[in-house]
């Protein structure tokens, strides 16, 4: 599956299915761990006991065919009960059981630059308060959380990214900075 296939796949991360399922979900392998089909909401069950049970053979860290683990999911799904499930449930659920919070994607993306396209402040400042995520964690072009935040137009998480110390002189592998950024991709409330 090639890097922009995988990509539009997550274009559109709100639309939903007529069966109410996201659309990443078509793209699981029918033998897809337990955890992914949860988290995706292919199947129903409680996260917090999956994740708990010894008898979940699931590993924590899996990748889907689109390179996304069980966190990564989440996040760019924006569910905050599910992330509040995972990360708070018994001091970060995830962590205890062995997930690697700085794991990227097959496409080389983190959670937090996830996080910084698809969710709340809230996650955002729960990753890199409680959880220890560096705000300035690139993917290989060298584009950071913030730079993501601001193609998505989230000027909400462009503030809180700023609040907790992103470098906004930053300069990734294109020699570009957020003031590119935000001339590609304008938002008068971030212009202000």
């Amino acid at each position: 599956m090639d890097v922009a296939f995988q990509l539009s796949l997550l274009d559109d991360i709100d639309s939903r299915e007529v069966a109410g399922l996201l659309p990443i979900s078509r793209y699981l392998e029918e033998d897809a761990p337990t955890l992914h089909k949860v988290v995706i909401g292919t199947i129903q069950a409680n996260l917090a006991g999956l994740v708990r049970d010894p008898n979940n053979r699931d590993d924590i860290n899996s990748m889907s065919l689109a390179g996304l683990s069980p966190l990564h999911i989440v996040v760019i799904k924006g569910d905050m009960e599910a992330l509040r499930i995972l990360l708070n449930a018994g001091a970060n659920l995830l962590l205890q059981h062995g997930a690697d919070i700085n794991l990227l994607t097959n496409t080389g993306w983190s959670i937090l630059l996830h996080a910084a396209g698809y969710s709340e402040p809230a996650a955002i400042r729960h990753l890199v308060v409680h959880v220890g995520m560096d705000s300035e964690c690139a993917d290989g072009e060298g584009d950071t959380p913030l730079f993501n935040a601001i193609c998505h137009y989230r000027h909400e998480n462009v503030i809180e990214l700023i609040s907790l110390g992103a470098n906004v002189r930053h300069v990734n592998k294109n020699r570009d900075t957020m003031l590119h950024y935000l001339a590609w991709f304008p938002d008068i409330e971030l212009i202000r």
